[in-house]
């Protein structure tokens, strides 16, 4: 199952709610935000442990361009991955809510082989709206990776379901695809609770699953600020 069909599948999902009102990507001018996450599961096929750790830096440069830092280790293998990149907001007058392209330089470790440089193109749309409960959202960002040693490419998308019921409570449903240079293409479903601790501290406790050609599951913990 290729990584097209995923994309149709999610696409079909989540339509009834593409037709919302506009939201935002980028970071402000001058203000910054900064995530950690980890991930501790376990494959229920082989029963192997499963650990992933992230660190997540955005900083906006200007109203429509955002500089970020995207690392992570672990899932799968001990391999590190990490990325620069430019968020660039565009107009989009046929679309609601809000486009951006990202283009970024780094390293990753395809299919566990080491450390290899890699080139990552993506698209991003996202749109809010209000419902009865709060404040609501739906996001999608769609990647794709190449490295040239190896000339191999991989690609991912990533949907993600949020809504905001209360000043200090963020529900998020995730639905994350990809689609490997050397793996056929996996599934994973993650709901999580998001509850501000401060005016500007934020901490997560989620689940994550796999739904297809995934056999893992765990907790997932982390916090994020914005300043």
């Amino acid at each position: 199952m290729r990584l097209a069909l995923v994309i149709l599948g999610v696409i079909a999902l989540f339509a009834p709610l593409s037709t919302a009102h506009a939201g935002a990507w980028l970071r402000d001018e001058g203000r910054a935000l900064l995530s950690l996450s980890y991930e501790h599961g376990r494959d229920r096929d082989t029963k192997h442990d499963l650990e992933h750790t992230g660190l997540l830096v955005e900083y906006g440069l200007t109203p429509r361009l955002t500089l970020g830092l995207d690392t992570g280790r672990g899932r799968g293998n001990d391999g590190v991955e990490a990325m620069i990149f430019l968020r660039h907001g565009v107009q989009a007058d046929l679309l609601p809510g809000v486009l951006s392209w990202t283009g970024g330089l780094g390293k990753g470790d395809l299919a566990g082989q080491g450390a290899s440089g890699l080139v990552r193109l993506g698209l991003s749309w996202g749109t809010g709206w209000q419902t009865w409960m709060g404040a609501a959202w739906l996001s999608l960002d769609a990647t794709a990776d190449y490295y040239p040693s190896a000339s191999a490419e991989e690609y991912a998308l990533d949907v993600t379901l949020g809504m905001k019921p209360s000043g200090r409570t963020l529900l998020t449903l995730e639905l994350w695809a990809e689609d490997p240079a050397q793996a056929d293409a996996k599934i994973r479903l993650a709901p999580s609770l998001h509850r501000r601790v401060g005016d500007r501290t934020w901490l997560r406790v989620g689940a994550t699953g796999g739904i297809h050609d995934d056999d893992g599951m765990g907790l997932v913990l982390g916090t994020w600020l914005e300043f």
